[in-house]
């Protein structure tokens, strides 16, 4: 027989059927309702893909990159004209008029006891030295004083030997030549222009033209004492 509650019983079992009861059919709509309308279930609505417009196409960058000009045809380029090359003997006509007794800066041949002995007496005659042991500096000169010694030129006499040198100034060849100890004097314009002429020769035809520009310079009468 089951036994009736009390009133404060009821009030206790109401608030707990209230906490843990099955919920009604409309609280199940309202939920369902809210669940539909929440933005983070709801799918994202269908968009349809806009066909792009063929006239608006995008710009293609444009090619900076200068073009370089097109080589000319081989017709078109004018062949360069060749130039005259004088030939190797050939000189300038105003060195031909050039003796090799001419007043000038000279190439002296003197007979000392020594270079400095000779270069001495060279300025007591008021004669500058610009270069000494010129045949041994120049090998054009070395060949033609020897051609000259093959010619006659005496290296040595009473133990005075040919010192060759170069003065720095215009001499007066005429005063040179009244010197007994002075051989030679040869303007060096017109050696310069005879090297000038056997300036590519090679061998015994070099030895040979030195041997010529020898032949054109005029000896002096030399005595021993």
């Amino acid at each position: 027989m089951s036994k009736s509650l009390s009133h404060q019983e009821q009030h206790v079992l109401q608030d707990n059927f209230d906490l843990f009861g099955e919920t009604t059919d409309k609280d199940k709509a309202q939920q369902k309702a809210t669940k539909i309308k929440s933005p983070t279930t709801a799918k994202p609505p269908h968009r349809t893909p806009q066909k792009q417009n063929a006239g608006a196409t995008a710009k293609q960058p444009e090619n900076t990159t200068k073009r370089r000009p097109q080589k000319r045809t081989q017709a078109n380029k004018k062949t360069p004209e060749k130039k005259h090359v004088p030939q190797t003997t050939d000189c300038a006509p105003a060195l031909d008029q050039l003796h090799p007794n001419d007043k000038g800066i000279s190439y002296l041949a003197i007979r000392a006891s020594s270079a400095d002995a000779g270069i001495k007496q060279l300025k007591e005659l008021g004669v500058g030295i610009d270069n000494y042991a010129m045949d041994k500096r120049e090998i054009t000169l070395k060949n033609v004083a020897d051609a000259l010694l093959d010619r006659g030129l005496k290296y040595r006499i009473d133990q005075q030997t040919i010192h060759w040198v170069l003065s720095d100034s215009e001499i007066d060849t005429q005063t040179l030549k009244q010197q007994d100890w002075i051989e030679l004097s040869i303007n060096k314009a017109w050696f310069d222009a005879q090297k000038f002429r056997i300036r590519r020769l090679k061998g015994i035809a070099y030895l040979e033209a030195c041997a010529m520009i020898a032949q054109q310079i005029a000896l002096k009468n030399q005595t021993e004492s």
